[in-house]
């Protein structure tokens, strides 16, 4: 199982951060952890948990507190975009890992978890600015399930051009 997966399936964030695009490549995957991976997404909450470790954001300093933040995005996650100024090479190579891993997965999803994987994709590309991957993969995935929230959501921010929140 690749540290990614088992990240995912015990949802231990400090274990996610060490996963580089050097560990491993998508193709080299086994069905076995693109299973895990796709059995954990299944879940709501843990495809949420994820996203907030794919597409980290600051919270507004005038925000009230959400109850239950803390479990979510524990001290020392990352809080700021992937390579906000395109000068973090670091930053960029995981940018390109997560996008080959995503659609990795969507690939590989079974029907019933296609629209989840290409709503992952969707979000993950809008936060990056990627907006016309971003209408793809949530027009496909609201193709596969007609009115998936999450897809719906992706494709409105992208059909009306609102740009993804940057760190401050």
């Amino acid at each position: 199982m690749t540290p990614l997966a088992s990240a995912a399936v015990h949802a231990d964030p400090s274990a996610a951060d060490t996963v580089t695009s050097t560990d491993r490549t998508p193709g080299a995957w086994g069905l076995d952890d693109a299973a895990t991976v796709l059995a954990f997404v299944s879940d709501l909450t843990h495809r949420d948990a994820l996203h907030t470790r794919l597409v980290p954001l600051r919270a507004d300093p005038i925000d009230p507190p959400t109850p239950g933040a803390a479990r979510v995005a524990p001290p020392g996650a990352r809080n700021e975009p992937f390579d906000t100024d395109g000068t973090d090479l670091d930053a960029l190579a995981a940018r390109v890992a997560v996008r080959a891993t995503l659609v990795h997965l969507a690939r590989v999803a079974p029907t019933p978890l296609r629209a989840t994987t290409l709503s992952m994709l969707a979000v993950w590309a809008w936060h990056c600015g990627d907006g016309a991957l971003a209408a793809v993969a949530s027009a496909v995935a609201l193709e596969e399930e007609p009115g998936y929230a999450l897809a719906d959501l992706v494709a409105h921010l992208v059909r009306l051009d609102v740009p993804p929140p940057r760190a401050r």
